[in-house]
């Protein structure tokens, strides 16, 4: 191998590790964001204008990185006046996609905040696209307002990470919890029905000024939990009249087609 054809190797090799070395990504104000495999994050994500913005994430992705840096936090529905923040967090890759929230701020060591103080404010936080989203191990903020996580398509890890809880701001407020036919909600608890989901939400800070942490099935499901004896994963079902009806709508074509 001659000297050209070396140093054309070691140009490719270099090449190859800028195209897939993990960049960090500026987060905004009401913007859509794309995050690739290994992308962390600067700054502070808000969400306040009403309309509807995506997180797209592809392979494994940290937002924060919870011990040294002012930067990941994320800000939903807050700011006064009636702000709706509205945000999606997606998998593009239909499963295996994960997002970690790991914001850090040395004076506000919060993972970030769900409405706002003055009351009107609410956030909306959807997963989708298969996307495993777990939190890290400070304090989520919960404000005034009705705010919820629509866990659709995808999954939230409330367990993983020791130190998690919700942090009380000041007057009253709820976080909501929906689960689809494909979303789960791991937390570090055993229960076994909706109203345990409420009593662990309780114990993790948000009894004391009202605030309220609720879990119910999509439209047309019905919740399920599973424990193993640690943690329990909550996920959504058909109802049993669902289920029975869609049995007998397959007996019914079975039977017509042998007729």
């Amino acid at each position: 191998m001659n000297i050209k054809s070396i140093t054309l190797l070691i140009a490719m090799s270099f090449g190859a590790a800028a195209i897939g070395q993990a960049a960090t990504v500026a987060l905004g104000e009401n913007t859509n964001m794309v995050f690739a495999d290994g992308d962390n994050a600067s700054g502070d994500a808000v969400y306040n204008d009403g309309n509807p913005y995506t997180w797209s994430i592809t392979g494994n992705v940290n937002v924060g990185d919870g011990v040294g840096t002012n930067a990941g936090r994320i800000f939903v529905g807050t700011n006064s006046g009636a702000k709706i923040g509205d945000l999606t967090l997606h998998g593009t890759s239909g499963a295996g996609d994960t997002l970690l929230l790991n914001g850090y701020h040395s004076a506000d060591r919060v993972l970030g905040r769900l409405g706002h103080n003055t009351g009107g404010e609410s956030a909306t936080i959807s997963i989708t696209g298969g996307l495993a989203v777990t939190m890290g191990g400070r304090n989520l903020k919960i404000a005034q307002g009705t705010n919820t996580f629509q866990v659709l398509d995808g999954s939230l890890d409330y367990a993983t990470n020791t130190g998690f809880g919700f942090l009380k701001n000041d007057g009253g407020g709820s976080v909501g919890h929906v689960v689809g036919a494909s979303g789960s909600i791991i937390i570090d608890a055993v229960i076994t029905d909706a109203a345990g989901f409420t009593a662990w939400a309780d114990a993790n800070g948000l009894d004391a000024t009202g605030k309220i942490g609720t879990v119910t099935a999509d439209s047309g499901l019905t919740l399920a939990f599973a424990n193993d004896g640690t943690n329990t994963t909550i996920t959504a079902i058909p109802e049993p009249s669902s289920a029975a009806l869609l049995g007998l709508g397959g007996l019914t074509l079975i039977l017509r087609r042998r007729m």
